[in-house]
């Protein structure tokens, strides 16, 4: 699975993989696996909405820690 490994590889996964677990889980599930909301909920035991908020914060987060090591802080 080429994809995969180029993936974790790039600066995108590795900061993915700096998110603490619950933000890193389903932002994985989401946007590198393709499962929508409903089925993460099924698959990790949280609400859909508790999915949403996850996703938002795991989104912020992920962006400011890009962010910073495009600017050098990380």
């Amino acid at each position: 699975m080429p994809e995969m490994a180029d993936f974790h590889g790039s600066e995108v996964g590795k900061a993915l993989r700096k998110l603490p677990d619950d933000y890193h889980d389903v932002l994985l599930l989401r946007y590198v696996l393709g499962y929508d909301n409903r089925e993460i909920s099924e698959i990790t035991g949280f609400t859909v909405s508790k999915i949403e908020k996850n996703l938002s914060r795991g989104k912020k987060k992920l962006a400011d820690l890009l962010s910073a090591k495009e600017r050098g802080d990380a």
